[in-house]
């Protein structure tokens, strides 16, 4: 892949360009000076006047909308993609103009993309960021188990046209293809069959990525997990052919790290399938439960691009991965499980299993010397009935670290929604004959499950729980998101890291 600064007079490929509007959702009569100068260049590539066509198209100029228009014959510029802003031009605008920049190039096939000044604000960094990810982002396929596979991968030639006062630091755009690979990695291991994913496998990918630069990873099987007393995902895997796991990931980077700056943990939930054990799933609820170890994948996908991108931070993965299935030594509702922190649970659902084993995992973090904790689950249907398909919520004890979450997710353009640890909600988790139950009330059952966790996080840790059931697999395409496993969570962390660091 290439990423070049170029002059708009070379424009080949697909070209990005942006009009304003006016109030009326009309293309502004009046063209800011650099914008009149990009429209008289396109008139002269294209051969035709893009504001006449846009006009000529009646209700297709749209807030943050865009339009494709192919040249009507033989051309190195074959097409322009046109975003309609007002004001400046908004992250989502940005993200759509890559997904559409991305379609045309299939369409072409073309391995070119140019970029008109315009596109970007007062951050020209940062849009270019946004843009070329979503161009990357928007070209990921799954197509392992196809017969007929789509041709190669695509190396895009990005070049950006810019003027004096709005000079482009192209070196800046070189970490996005690692940033990339990373949400990639985790759409592929979200998307992946059960049959092909268990724990095992888990451990694997993690023992793959410690082969780059700054990172280890050791996985604890069965005998270990028994010898530690990991109970909690001891017996969400007992049923299962498959042996569970605790695997563990350590960056330390070789930049010199100040000594402020605080060691991080990621936690990412690994059901690698979710039957609902004893309390079994309908077969719809089953269809999609490969999914039900994304929290472990953003966890894999953030710590594959931490070893490329070599960020002065120490960060810990922490991944207990299961698969949750039905045989005669199942864990039953009713049982009493007797955790690696040495406080009991009674499991009245079998079907809210990921939170046992992210109780020993939170534990052990709580104990290895991380000063933040994050974990990363699909958590729980209640999210989705409260926040629907788009947004994870986030959970924290530390208002900062909930704060910078969201302000880190709003840069990745992750949907996060800020929910409250009701203490009032804590009666709803005590047992009678346990120190506390696997399930509340119906009502609320998204911070019920996240004060169940809470109970397990040392006193002296901050933590934030997101609960990224709604966005980690989508049912349609949208943009840059593709249908199945989108790897939510990779990008969020990873801003979250960046924002610690910078």
């Amino acid at each position: 892949m290439k990423i070049l600064r170029s002059s708009h007079r070379k424009a080949s490929g697909i070209a990005l360009c942006l009009l304003p509007l006016d109030g009326k959702g009309e293309v502004k009569s009046k063209l800011p000076a650099h914008i009149a100068q990009e429209q008289r260049t396109l008139g002269e590539l294209l051969e035709f006047d893009v504001r006449h066509e846009v006009k000529r198209r009646k209700g297709s100029a749209a807030l943050d909308a865009t339009l494709f228009l192919p040249h009507p014959g033989q051309s190195k510029l074959q097409a322009v993609v046109v975003g309609f802003f007002d004001g400046e031009p908004s992250g989502k605008l940005l993200r759509a103009m890559g997904a559409a920049a991305q379609k045309a190039c299939r369409q072409f096939g073309t391995q070119e993309i140019f970029v008109f000044q315009s596109v970007f604000s007062i951050a020209p960094e940062k849009d270019a960021k946004l843009l070329l990810e979503s161009v990357l982002l928007s070209d990921y396929r799954f197509e392992q188990y196809k017969s007929k596979k789509s041709t190669s991968e695509r190396r895009i030639a990005f070049s950006v046209s810019f003027d004096d006062s709005k000079k482009l630091d192209v070196s800046s755009l070189k970490s996005v293809p690692d940033i990339v690979a990373g949400v990639c990695l985790a759409r592929d291991l979200v998307n992946t069959p059960a049959m092909d994913l268990a724990p095992r496998q888990i451990g694997s990918v993690a023992k793959s990525i410690a082969r780059k630069a700054g990172v280890t990873a050791r996985v604890f099987g069965k005998a270990q997990l028994v010898q530690k007393k990991m109970n909690g995902i001891l017996s969400v895997g007992m049923a299962s052919a498959e042996p569970p796991a605790f695997v563990t990931l350590k960056y330390d980077p070789k930049k010199r790290i100040s000594s402020s700056t605080p060691v991080v943990g990621l936690i990412g939930k690994g059901v690698t399938f979710d039957s609902g054990g004893l309390s079994i799933k309908t077969g719809a609820g089953m269809e999609t439960m490969k999914c039900d170890m994304a929290g472990a994948a953003a966890v894999l996908g953030t710590f594959h691009a931490l070893a490329s991108l070599q960020l002065p931070i120490k960060v810990r993965g922490y991944i207990p991965t299961a698969e949750n299935m039905i045989q005669g030594n199942a864990l039953r509702p009713g049982d009493v499980i007797r955790m690696m922190s040495g406080k009991t649970v009674e499991v009245l659902n079998t079907d809210a299993e990921g939170r046992l084993i992210l109780a020993d995992a939170l534990h052990y973090a709580s104990n290895d010397g991380c000063d933040i904790l994050i974990d990363l689950a699909t958590l729980t249907g209640a999210c989705v009935v409260a926040l629907g398909e788009k947004y994870s919520a986030v959970y924290s004890n530390d208002s900062e670290l909930g704060e910078q979450i969201l302000e880190a997710s709003s840069l990745a353009h992750e949907g996060c929604w800020p929910m409250p640890l009701v203490e009032e909600y804590k009666e709803n988790l005590k047992s009678d004959i346990a120190d506390i139950k696997n399930v509340g009330a119906r009502g609320g059952g998204s911070i019920t499950a996240a004060l169940f966790l809470q109970y397990f996080v040392g006193e002296q840790v901050k933590w934030a729980h997101m609960d990224i059931a709604g966005p980690a697999f989508a049912s349609s395409a949208d943009g840059p998101v593709p249908k199945g496993g989108t790897g939510v969570g990779v990008r969020t962390l990873l801003h979250y890291l960046e924002g610690l660091v910078s």
